[in-house]
């Protein structure tokens, strides 16, 4: 076990590898359906089934102006 890599998130409401994706990656636990609005959005989540969730990941980040992504909002 030592040889694992470790986590890099210890919070298990969180989807790693949406996060990954540069999406919010918040998990609503009774059904498991993830958040795939922008990482640190305003207002409430967006969740989709999981299986569905890289794809639609995608298709947000390709309709989000390329000058405005990557960009964290300030709060």
């Amino acid at each position: 076990m030592a040889d694992a890599k470790p986590r890099k998130c210890s919070n298990s409401s969180i989807d790693e590898a949406i996060v990954e994706l540069g999406a919010c990656g918040q998990l609503h636990l009774p059904t498991g359906r993830t958040c795939v609005r922008e990482a640190r959005h305003r207002n409430g989540c967006e969740f989709v089934p999981r299986d569905h969730a890289p794809e639609r990941v995608a298709a947000l980040t390709a309709s989000v102006p390329l000058s405005q992504q990557g960009r964290v909002p300030r709060y």
